[in-house]
This record gives structure tokens, C-alpha cells and sequence, in this order.
């Protein structure tokens, strides 16, 4: 198999704060615990383990393709014009904030891909950050879809992050 190198920061500070060194950190890596001073168990380092995991899925995975270069893009009676941010319901306009726009606009422009909740934050402006996106998400599928607890359009794709699903 390949063996890839993967570099992880770590905070030194809070190491010395629970007297722990680099080594033990890399230690807890390859066991996924790590002990602190007083027998207490962290789960911390199993977390970072699957997060290098995601990362690496995600660095893995080959380039989509280019965006298409559409103006409409249309998902059930919705039609979103994207140089516009105008999302009509049939013919009546949905009121949309600059935030569900900017999130609608990230997702329009290459419909049917997949984006992180932090590439869409970078595509959103400055300011939003992954809980940002989940608020303004569900917001938006408030707007857009049948029963937004089960969405159709603006899909979660679990450990990966958002679509947007045209017809």
C-alpha cells in the first residue's frame, strides 16, 4: 500500500498546560487515546484521527468538473437565476437574505456537486464559518423545499457537507 505523510499542528500551549509533549501526541495518534495526568482519558485525539481521515478522503477524491456557465438552474417548482440571486416559486419571487443568495449562488454554480461547509463559508464571504453555513442551509430549505426535515433539493451527503439536486 502507499504510505502518505500527513502534517498535523498542534497547539503547544494547551499541551503544557496538561504537561504532554509533542511525542505523546503522536504516541496517542497511533493509539486514537490519549492519558492525561490523573488517569483521565481523552477522546480528542480519535477525533483528529478521523478528521485527518476526511481530510485525506476529501484531498483524494478526483477534481470535479468545471462548472456549467447557466443562468437558470432549476430544482422542483423553484428556478434560481444566478447573476440576478432571484429564486422564483412558479412566478413569485422568494425573499431571500444576501446570506441565502451567496450560499444558493456557491451551490447553483456547479449544481449537483458537493461542497465542504468550509469551501462554501470561503465562497460565501467573510464571516461565515461551518456553523454559519448549517444555520443558513436550514434556513434556506425552509424556503425551498416540500418538508425541509427531509430535503430533496439542498441535500446533506454525510461527511462531506452540501448539494444542491436539480431535476
Amino acid at each position: 500500500g502507499r504510505t502518505r505523510a500527513v502534517h498535523v499542528i498542534v497547539n503547544t500551549d494547551r499541551l503544557a498546560a496538561h504537561n504532554l509533549s509533542v511525542t505523546d501526541v503522536r504516541a496517542a495518534l497511533l493509539r486514537e487515546t490519549l492519558e492525561v495526568p490523573g488517569g483521565i482519558v481523552q477522546q480528542g485525539p480519535r477525533e483528529l484521527v478521523l478528521r485527518i481521515h476526511s481530510i485525506l478522503r476529501r484531498v483524494n477524491e478526483p477534481p470535479q468538473a468545471p462548472p456549467l456557465q447557466v443562468d437558470d438552474v432549476r430544482f422542483g417548482n423553484h428556478s434560481f437565476n444566478i447573476p440576478r440571486g432571484e429564486l422564483l416559486n412558479g412566478a413569485k419571487r422568494v425573499k431571500l437574505t444576501e446570506a441565502e443568495i451567496g450560499l444558493l449562488r456557491a451551490l447553483a454554480g456547479n449544481a449537483g456537486a458537493t461542497y465542504s461547509r468550509e469551501d462554501l463559508a470561503r465562497l460565501t464571504g467573510p464571516g461565515n464559518n461551518a456553523r454559519t453555513i448549517d444555520v443558513q442551509v436550514t434556513r434556506l430549505r425552509r424556503k425551498i423545499e416540500p418538508d425541509p426535515k427531509f430535503p430533496r433539493y439542498l441535500q446533506t451527503v454525510r461527511g462531506r457537507g452540501y448539494r444542491l439536486a436539480t431535476d
